[in-house]
Formats: C-alpha cells, sequence, structure tokens
C-alpha cells in the first residue's frame, strides 16, 4: 500500500542536498545558440527522470586482494578478437567487394584500441596499422562516450569511424578474461572467403613457368667459408714458352673458398726490371680448358627455339627449358689443387710448389710438405751504425741515422704508470756506495745511489762531510748510464744500459769512469727485492740457500763453533753484523747481499728506543734548529682542546705539529706520539708532548753509553738528502739457520 501524496506523507529528496549548481545546458557554436544539455544531470548533479547514466570507462568487478589502479592491475594485458571487414570494390571484373583480415586490441589498462591489418604478399594495398592506439568515440547520437569492454564479443560489429568490423573470434585469453566478467562468448566462427584471393589462387596455380627455376644455394658456402683463403706459391716457366722468357717466375694463386673464385698476384724480385702490375689476374672463376672467345648470343641465360608471328608485339617464341644448347664451362675446384699440380691460367702453366700454413691445414698436410722457393733473395747487410757523437742521448743520434725526419725515441708508458710514485711508495731504491780507488783522500767519501724503477735512471749523492776537503752535494745528475761490460744491440744498435736487477750490496759499479762499491742499502730496497726476488737474484733466499748448501757439504761442526765462539753471552742470537761478518769468512763465494738476505730471513728487529732515548734525540735537532716557541705550541693546544681535559686525539695532535712545523723528522715524531702517555678514551697527553720536546726546561743529555745510539736514531730519521736511512740492527737466530742449512 502506498501512501498518497499528501504533505507529512514522504520525504523530502532534497533533505541533506549541499549542492544546488545548474548544469551548463546551453552554449554558442559557430555564432549559433544550441542546445548541449543532452546527458547532463539536473540540479546538486541529481540524475533527471529517464536519464540513463552511462560510464566513462570500463567497469570491472572488485575482486579479492589490494586494491590498485588500472593501469597498474591490467599492464601489459590486451584482448585480442579476430575480424574482418567488406568494402566495396567498384569497376572491376574479377570483384565486387573485398574482405580484409583485421586484427583488434583492446587495452585494458586505459580502454585504447588498435586495429592491426596482416600483411599479404603481393596485395598491392597499403597495410599494416589501420587504426593508431587511441581512445575511440562511440557512434552517433553516444559520441559523446566512448568504447569499452562492454561493446566487444565474438559474434559483434563494432563500428569504428564509419568503417564496421566483424568480429569472428578472439584469442584463449580474451576468452577466458570475458567469462570471469560473466559475459557468454560464442565459439569462434570461419572467416568468409575473399573473391579476389581465391581467383588469385585460381591464377597462380595455372601459371606454368617457361622454364624450371635452378635454386644454386651460395648462401651457406659463404657464411661456413667466408674470409677463408687458400694460399698457394707457384713458378712459371715462361722461358720454355717464349724465347725471351724468364724461367721461374713467382706467382701467389688466392683460392677463396667462398665462391670458388681464384685470383693470381705476381712476386718482383729486386731489379727484375718489369712493370709491378699490381693483380696478374683478377679474382673470377677460373677455367680448366682453354677456350676462344664466345660468339655473340652463343653464351646466354635462356635459349630460344622457334617464333611465331610477327617479330615485336604480338610474337610468340618458344623456349629451352631443358636447355639442351646451353655452354657449360668446367672451373677449377679447391679438389683440383694439389702440390706438385700444374694449373693452366689461360694458357700459363703454374706449378703448385708451396702454400701456407692454413692451406695445409685445409688439406691435412703435415707441416713440412712443399718446396719453397729454391733461390732466396738475400737479405741486406746491416747498416752500420756510426759512433756517438756526444750530442744528447744515443737514442737521439740513431734516430737521425734511420730516419730522414727523426723520431724521438719511444718510452715504456705502462712501467712509468707501474712503477711512478704511488703515495708513499716511491719505487726508489737507494743504496750506500764508496769509490773503488787508491787515494787516500777518496776512500772516506760516501755516495747515495738511487735507482728510479719508472725509467731505469740512476742519480748519485754525496752527503756533506764536515773538514773533509769536498764539497757535497750531486755528484750525478738523474741519467741514465751506460753498462761498459755490455755490448751494443746488433740489431737496433741501442747501447746497454744499467738495470735495476744490475744493482745490489757488493757489486761494483762504472759510471762515467768512476768505480763504485754498493756497501748497504735501507730497509725498503731490501724488502722491494725480496718481494721481486724473481727479478733480483740476489734477494732469492732459496738460490742463496742451495749456493751455501753445495760449499758446505761435511762443514757442519765448524758452522757451529764458528758461531758458537762468537755468541759470547750463549743466548743463540748475533747480531746482524756478527752473522754476517762470521758468514763472510765461512762462505766466500756468497755476495754481500746474499748474506744479508740469510741474516733478514732469520733475525728479528730489536726493541724499540726508549722514551728518554728519543726525548734527547728530538732536543738535540730543536737545538740545533734554534727552536723556542713552546709557550705559543701550547696555547694552540689549548685553543683546539674545547673540553679542557689536557687530551686530544692522536690525529689532532699530529696535524698540529706538523701545520706548527716543528723542525723534527716526521718518523722522528710519530715514534715520540706513540710513547706519549694516553687516557682510558686513547687520547694523548699534549702537555707531556711539549714538556718533553721543551729543551730549555726539560733538557735530556744523553749519556756516554747512549751517544752511540742517539746517533744510530739521528741517521734512521734523517732525510732523504742527507744520508741513507739506516736500518735497525736485527738479531740473527744462528740455531735456526744451521737446522735450515744442514737438514
Amino acid at each position: 500500500m502506498t501512501l498518497p501524496l499528501l504533505p507529512g506523507n514522504n520525504f523530502n529528496p532534497r533533505l541533506g542536498q549541499e549542492k544546488f549548481h545548474k548544469s551548463h545546458c546551453f552554449d554558442r557554436r559557430n555564432e549559433v545558440s544550441s542546445y548541449v544539455g543532452f546527458g547532463k544531470s539536473g540540479i546538486g548533479g541529481a540524475h533527471l527522470p529517464g536519464d540513463v547514466p552511462s560510464a566513462k570507462t570500463s567497469k570491472f568487478p572488485r575482486g579479492q586482494g589490494g586494491s590498485q589502479p588500472a593501469w597498474v592491475a591490467f599492464n601489459r594485458q590486451v584482448l585480442c578478437f579476430y575480424g574482418y571487414c567488406q568494402e566495396p570494390v567498384h569497376e572491376r571484373r574479377e570483384e565486387r567487394f573485398r574482405l580484409r583480415k583485421v586484427k583488434v586490441y583492446f587495452y585494458l589498462e586505459d580502454d585504447t584500441v588498435h586495429v592491426e591489418e596482416p600483411k599479404e604478399e603481393n596485395s598491392a594495398i597499403p597495410q599494416g596499422t589501420m587504426i593508431r592506439r587511441h581512445r575511440i568515440q562511440r557512434p552517433a547520437p553516444h559520441d559523446e562516450t566512448y568504447f569499452t569492454v562492454d561493446d566487444f564479443n565474438v559474434g559483434k560489429v563494432v563500428t569504428l569511424y564509419a568503417r564496421s568490423f566483424q568480429l569472428s573470434g578472439c584469442d584463449q585469453f580474451t576468452r577466458n578474461f570475458l567469462t570471469k566478467l560473466g559475459k557468454e562468448v560464442p565459439e569462434n566462427d570461419d572467416m568468409p572467403g575473399n573473391p579476389y584471393s581465391q581467383h588469385r589462387k585460381a591464377l597462380k596455380e595455372s601459371m606454368q613457368p617457361r622454364r624450371p627455376y635452378e635454386q644454386h644455394d651460395t648462401l651457406k658456402q659463404f657464411l661456413e667459408h667466408d674470409r677463408q683463403v687458400l694460399r698457394f706459391f707457384c713458378l712459371w716457366d715462361d722461358a720454355a714458352e717464349n724465347l725471351f722468357g724468364e724461367r721461374d717466375r713467382r706467382m701467389v694463386l688466392h683460392y677463396f673458398l667462398a665462391d670458388d673464385t681464384v685470383e693470381v698476384l705476381e712476386i718482383y724480385r729486386p731489379n727484375c726490371q718489369r712493370d709491378t702490375i699490381p693483380v696478374y689476374l683478377h679474382r673470377g672463376k677460373l677455367p680448366k680448358s682453354q677456350h676462344s672467345v664466345h660468339q655473340p648470343g652463343q653464351k646466354m641465360s635462356r635459349t630460344i627455339l622457334n617464333v611465331f608471328g610477327p617479330m615485336g608485339e604480338g610474337g610468340r617464341h618458344i623456349l629451352d627449358n631443358l636447355r639442351t644448347g646451353a655452354v657449360n664451362v668446367e672451373c677449377y675446384h679447391h679438389s683440383d689443387l694439389t702440390l706438385g699440380r700444374v694449373v693452366n691460367v689461360y694458357g700459363r702453366c703454374l706449378r703448385l710448389v708451396d702454400c701456407d700454413g692454413f692451406t695445409k691445414n685445409f688439406y691435412g698436410l703435415p707441416d713440412d710438405t712443399g718446396d719453397p722457393y729454391v733461390d732466396q733473395v738475400p737479405s741486406p747487410p746491416p747498416r752500420p751504425v756510426p759512433p756517438h757523437n756526444d750530442i744528447g742521448i744515443e737514442e737521439d743520434t740513431l734516430a737521425n741515422v734511420k730516419h730522414l725526419i727523426p723520431k724521438p725515441p719511444k718510452k715504456d708508458f705502462v712501467k712509468f704508470m707501474e712503477k711512478d710514485r704511488q703515495g708513499l711508495n716511491g719505487h726508489v731504491l737507494r743504496f750506500m756506495a764508496r769509490l773503488d780507488t787508491q787515494r787516500p783522500i777518496d776512500q772516506d767519501r760516501k755516495f747515495v745511489i738511487s735507482v728510479f724503477l719508472s725509467d731505469d735512471t740512476v742519480s748519485v749523492y754525496e752527503p756533506p762531510q764536515r773538514n773533509s776537503g769536498v764539497i757535497g752535494g750531486t755528484f750525478l745528475a738523474r741519467t741514465r748510464i751506460r753498462n761498459p761490460e755490455g755490448a751494443s744491440d746488433p740489431v737496433t744498435g741501442h747501447p746497454q744500459y744499467y738495470k735495476p736487477y744490475d744493482f745490489y750490496v757488493g757489486a761494483k759499479m762504472t759510471f762515467n769512469k768512476h768505480d763504485f762499491i754498493l756497501t748497504d742499502a735501507d730497509d725498503y730496497v731490501f724488502a722491494y727485492m725480496e718481494d721481486n726476488s724473481h727479478e733480483f737474484l740476489q734477494s732469492d733466499f732459496d738460490a742463496a740457500m742451495s749456493k751455501l748448501r753445495e760449499n758446505s757439504e761435511g762443514l757442519h761442526e765448524d758452522y757451529r763453533s764458528t758461531l758458537q765462539h762468537a755468541d759470547t753471552t750463549n743466548s743463540g742470537w748475533l747480531d746482524s753484523e756478527q752473522f754476517k761478518s762470521v758468514l763472510s769468512q765461512l762462505a766466500q763465494r756468497l755476495t754481500a747481499h746474499e748474506i744479508t738476505t740469510i741474516s733478514r730471513a732469520f733475525g728479528k728487529k730489536e726493541a724499540d728506543f726508549k722514551m728518554e732515548t728519543l726525548a734527547a734525540t728530538a732536543q738535540e735537532q730543536l737545538r740545533k734548529a734554534n727552536f723556542e716557541s713552546f709557550r705559543r705550541l701550547m696555547e694552540l693546544f689549548q685553543y683546539e682542546d674545547e673540553a679542557r681535559c689536557g687530551h686530544l686525539p692522536y690525529n689532532d695532535v699530529r696535524r698540529i705539529c706538523r701545520s706548527f712545523k716543528i723542525p723534527i723528522t716526521l718518523e722522528l715524531l710519530e715514534s715520540l706520539l706513540g710513547k706519549c702517555p694516553r687516557d682510558d678514551a686513547g687520547d694523548l697527553n699534549y702537555g707531556a708532548l711539549v714538556q718533553v720536546l721543551n729543551w730549555r726546561e726539560q733538557s735530556k743529555q744523553a749519556g756516554s753509553n747512549e751517544a752511540a745510539t742517539t746517533q744510530h736514531i739521528l741517521a734512521s730519521f734523517a732525510g732523504p738528502q742527507q744520508t741513507l736511512a739506516a736500518t735497525h740492527s736485527l738479531m740473527v737466530d744462528y740455531h735456526a739457520f744451521l737446522e735450515k742449512l744442514f737438514t
């Protein structure tokens, strides 16, 4: 029972409504007033009576799982329909209409449509993309809406831009997707036949070729044997054919396996008085037999048997399908080419005498097969190298001899990049040396020889000595030094220079008629040479022990008694200098460098220097430099110490000392910082450091027992331009040495 439409019996439909705007229903188009309110809502966006709302996009039922936008959920998901369209054909007898097969794609992510027509051979119709992908409006009067997924199904007719497409089928994915949407999808229908396609098919079947097609599959041969060439060395006896011919003219025959063509080149002897022609026979097929030039029309691709009717237009002719009159020319094949056979090259008889390695592998011949050319061309005599004119280096002078326009000598750039200075690793070998002379004034002179591994150059520096009567400094600038014992290269003429492996402790070197003997080296030299023992044979520990073991058979007791006699404390350890002195007496065939390598292998470093000794050494350097700015140094430490605790991190203390330019070496400074007291957090007490360095208030005088130690520290921490870095003394375990030597 319904209530009458009286006041109080029904509810106000606008109860709770907040929007009361009106839709835009009237507009002007081309200066003409028109009504554009079709399908628009009423007041406040409410639907008018009889208005059926239409979806602007495809609506899909919400399933289980998270809600994602359509462009994510349906990414790369496309509905594919098979169909066709019919278009009329006018003024043509063979067909009155034509069916064009298409594929209609509907993209679920954005409701776009794409129509594609498969291409057919010789259709003479532009095919491919018929409608590009975009959203398509429905036909009028619903042209304000777009096609959705509800408009596509098998059996429907879809009108796109006034062209109707009959959907006759779909793929399996489309069928499954539409079934899940609750739609009934009919079975795929067969497409009707196209009259024009049937006509073309019947016409093609009725055509009879005038000559059967001859298939020559040359692509497979080209792909398998491309860039593969057989090379034969030939001889042509031209004197046997011509009165003034030449005997054994040299030829090179190239057989290209890709297309069975042949090329012939001639090798000209020096001063043969012949014109040098680049190619003796151009690349092409080589016939086996000599024949005359064919007459015009004798060798053709087609042969005409008879002609009916008038000549030209309207006449008919019959072709020779069996090619009975064809001229067949037999050409050389790679199976016809063997060593010792004579090849007829248009009347020139070439005898194959030899071939290259690839050709021998191709035929499976041994490497010693074939006879090379009997008379070899003598190589030109070596060009004499004139002596050096003492201007520049010898490579520059040699460039003037070899080239009209001199070229600079090439340098080993890879070696330079690998052996150049890298951080703290300078790749420089420093040796202590002395002059090998009988002059008393030169016997006490000391030299530091630096070998640069990046370019094999050498520099000699003489440290200044007081009251020696000799001015120190650079004795020899950095350059390459020629080895007087090495001969020049007979081919290139380059002289032999000193190499890094020529330098070792105990070696005798000659620099510009000055004889040097290498007496010592720093720790970096020994460590680097031991790491590269394959290049520096003097630092090869195994080779040195083998050499010592060969000369010490049956001398076990002599070695043991001599070493124990040198060990006055009976501790089983000897100082490295004592060990090297004893070993040099027992094994005189070993070099000093080999003895040092053995002592380093069985030795260990002594304990570090004491704090008092380091402080005395630092104060002596500060006293010599007249450094007294200890109060300013303390104020700088206190300025950096924001917590006023009297301690700073190690890196901050080191940075402040370096920026303040304290006149002590970096190695000595780091040793002092390592001995400074620290707190629980590991920070240094900078007040104790300043107190140790202050030679005005806390002077550390070295006693008589520490004088030698102080001088050793000064030598150890001296810069590279003052003296060679001395190594810490080692204690050698001679018991382990004896066990290794005699077991």
